[in-house]
């Protein structure tokens, strides 16, 4: 990943805020799992709130790798990178 000083202003934004989605995504999926019947009542749904906040933290992360082609690379999710390819 290279230095944030090296994105332009509206790169570093938007990764920022791409990471706090991604964070707060997690924590609403943590608390509704907190929840055993609703857990199991929304199983698959809890399970795409967490992709989401896997393609969240994917994009910012390749905002601010070295080359798009890198971040792809980095990006564990593969219909992202099949998409963004």
């Amino acid at each position: 990943m290279s230095d944030m000083s090296n994105l332009t202003g509206w790169q570093q934004r938007i990764a920022h805020e791409l990471d706090a989605m991604s964070a707060e995504t997690e924590d609403l999926g943590v608390k509704l799992c907190g929840n055993p019947d609703l857990a199991r009542q929304f199983a698959e749904a809890l399970q795409s709130i967490d992709l989401l906040a896997q393609r969240q933290k994917c994009i910012a992360d390749i905002l601010r790798a070295e080359s798009f082609d890198a971040g792809l690379q980095a990006c564990p999710v593969e219909g992202l990178v099949s998409r963004l390819s």
